[in-house]
């Protein structure tokens, strides 16, 4: 089946990201419940929706649900709510969590939480940056130093504005791991990893940090090199990876 991948085509390794969740999505199409953690303005919970899952897509902020529902809002089997994992009572087939777990202050006691929610036999697919990329010791230089914050807010002011391309929030990162620590953590709450996949190389991290100014989404050189950063990353070593999409089974 061919898959429809233009909700988060305007992103570098949008179409990537999509391609790795069917993946690992594969089998349960049309029966299964998902529960998307952090949705943003709910790309990918538009995406999983489209492949034939009943999705309860949940933000806790209230302006991305709104752009998550006046661009979706037409979307068969998709469930927009504000709020956090602790009002979800029901359970679910999966449950995922998309650049989340890094913005997160007490994440012991969210993985916790993720884990009520799932069903007997359940998965965990969650997504988490490298945070020793130039993208994220970018991030940690403009979120820990005085300078940085400066430099933060001056870019915002035109150069490199604030996006919604993924959430309305601006909600910063309170950490910065590698593979081998986001892992450590996950099997310290019982969650054992099923498979890995490398999300991005350096397409990504360039557009982010002022190749956005030059290249837009529908412009064939920023398909081709997405898609030539894909390949690549699918080769490399996890640590030299943008991030990973990690899928979890439950002791």
């Amino acid at each position: 089946m061919m898959l429809d991948t233009h909700f988060y085509a305007h992103e570098p390794a949008g179409v990537r990201k999509q391609k790795i969740i069917a993946a690992c999505l594969r089998g349960q199409e049309g029966r299964g419940e998902i529960l998307d953690i952090g949705c943003g303005v709910g790309h990918l919970s538009a995406f999983m929706a489209s492949l034939g899952f009943k999705v309860t897509a949940v933000d806790e902020d209230a302006p991305s649900i709104a752009l998550a529902k006046e661009q979706y809002g037409n979307q068969p089997g998709i469930k927009w709510l504000v709020g956090s994992v602790e009002a979800i009572r029901d359970r679910f087939d999966f449950v995922t969590a998309f650049e989340v777990c890094e913005h997160v202050p007490e994440l012991d006691i969210f993985l916790e939480r993720l884990k009520t929610r799932l069903k007997p036999g359940g998965q965990l697919i969650i997504s988490v940056p490298n945070g020793w990329s130039v993208e994220e010791l970018g991030r940690r230089f403009m979120a820990r130093s005085f300078l940085g914050k400066k430099l933060k807010v001056f870019l915002r002011r035109g150069l490199l504005p604030k996006t919604n391309a993924q959430s309305a929030a601006d909600s910063p990162h309170v950490r910065w791991w590698g593979y081998a620590r986001w892992v450590k953590i996950f099997n310290k709450h019982g969650l054992r990893l099923k498979s890995a996949n490398n999300v991005a190389f350096v397409f990504k991290q360039f557009y982010y940090l002022g190749g956005r100014r030059i290249l837009k989404p529908t412009a064939l050189i920023f398909k081709f090199l997405d898609r030539a950063d894909g390949i690549l990353a699918a080769k490399l070593p996890r640590r030299l990876a943008d991030g990973w999409i990690l899928v979890f089974n439950v002791d």
